[in-house]
């Protein structure tokens, strides 16, 4: 009967102890999300007067662009735009609000140099929600890292089928691509001399060489 006793105090205090540890669990979730709250508004009101990007609840800084990443994200801009004109697929560059991970419910919002959106049922008046087709960010000195690590975890994680990360001081254009089980990316570098095949289109191909001179053929992008 002692024994019974026991194991019964003892039952008590272990579910007691285990309420215990779920409720101080809810209460940090509840600051946590609140912080996160207080974090987006901050994000909002200075978005109005500044470039910035909110990715998984952090605020990151963009710095002015130099000319030559405005002359690539231009020249890109226009590849893409006469190339696609009449088609469903739809090409934009910066600045663009992207809710990347609006399909799971997240709130994180960035701003791709250039993009492709194949699906008419993402594109708003405001701008894009859901992941983009092919995302192209071209590296600055300052958001370097963050383009190679923490866009291009975020663009793994929800699903973005094709990543460019064109490096202008290299001259060399690293193609991610989405493989089939969607849980990585197959990574190909590309040089002067070399074509680039965009794979989320049928039939475009990029010259390295002419894109990093600034030399585009018209004609070659019309289809």
């Amino acid at each position: 009967m002692d024994k019974e006793k026991d194991l019964e105090k003892k039952l008590k205090e272990k579910n007691q102890e285990m309420l215990m540890v779920r409720e101080a669990a809810t209460e940090k979730y509840n600051i946590d999300e609140e912080l996160r709250r207080m974090r987006y508004l901050e994000y909002l009101k200075i978005s109005e007067t500044e470039r910035v990007e909110w990715l998984d609840g952090q605020i990151y800084y963009m710095a002015a662009p130099v000319l030559k990443h405005q002359d690539l994200v231009l020249d890109l801009g226009v590849i893409f735009r006469i190339h696609l004109h009449g088609k469903t697929c739809k090409p934009f560059i910066a600045p663009c609000e992207v809710k990347i991970d609006f399909l799971n419910g997240s709130d994180s919002e960035l701003q791709p140099d250039v993009m492709v959106v194949c699906d008419p049922e993402k594109l708003d008046e405001r701008g894009i929600k859901g992941p983009p087709d092919l995302i192209i960010e071209v590296l600055s000195p300052s958001t370097a890292r963050y383009d190679r690590v923490n866009k291009f975890n975020k663009y793994l994680a929800v699903g973005v089928r094709e990543y460019w990360i064109i490096d202008p001081l290299k001259e060399e254009i690293l193609v991610n691509l989405l493989t089939d089980d969607k849980l990585n990316y197959l990574t190909q570098t590309y040089k002067k001399g070399d074509n680039v095949k965009v794979s989320v289109l049928d039939d475009l191909v990029i010259n390295v060489t002419n894109l990093f001179e600034g030399y585009l053929v018209i004609e070659d992008f019309k289809n």
